[in-house]
């Protein structure tokens, strides 16, 4: 498989650290679907933080082209969404029904 850019690949393995990650799924009508992911703590920590205001430690968004190089993620990626697809990351807004 090849990837779009550098930037894309190093944030879709950076999926579950603190920072900034992408993940990929699909959505419940099989819509193939991309997120930015940004992690205030790596995951299985989040249970850890304490605190007395409300605070987000995952925020998830919908994204239609690379953030680095600006392809089209649907197109680029189209033959290998369900190859990209990792258990475990399923969250926000990206479930596999």
């Amino acid at each position: 498989m090849k990837w779009c850019c550098l930037g894309f690949e190093a944030g879709y393995e950076s999926a579950g650290k603190r920072g900034t990650a992408y993940l990929i799924g699909r959505d419940s009508l099989g819509v193939s679907e991309f997120q930015i992911q940004y992690r205030t703590v790596d995951k299985g920590l989040e249970d850890h933080i304490q605190s007395d205001v409300p605070a987000s430690i995952i925020v998830d968004s919908r994204i239609v082209f690379c953030p680095s190089c600006g392809v089209n993620l649907a197109k680029f990626y189209e033959k290998y969404v369900d190859e990209l697809f990792r258990d475990g990351f399923e969250l926000g807004l990206t479930k596999r029904y």
